[in-house]
């Protein structure tokens, strides 16, 4: 695991979901419920939540690598 998988990682296990995105899960979970088996809603419940942590480590990873590009240009600047 490099480095910044460790920081993403460390920063996600601290992390809460907000509301929107418990509410959005909610319906997801009802509507599953409503029309699906058990075993097909357990197969897409994990799809959806794999892929939104695939999602969410790109999208962190990115804010920190472009964190890391401005800190350099502002030291960069300033020497």
């Amino acid at each position: 695991m490099n480095e910044l998988q460790k920081i993403y990682e460390l920063w996600s296990t601290e992390q809460s979901d907000n509301s929107s995105i418990k509410n959005a899960w909610c319906e997801i979970m009802q509507y599953l419920h409503e029309n699906c088996s058990e075993t097909i809603r357990e197969e897409i419940a994990t799809f959806i939540l794999d892929f939104g942590k695939l999602t969410e480590q790109q999208a962190f990873t990115a804010g920190f690598q472009q964190a890391f590009i401005l800190w350099a240009q502002i030291i960069s600047s300033e020497i």
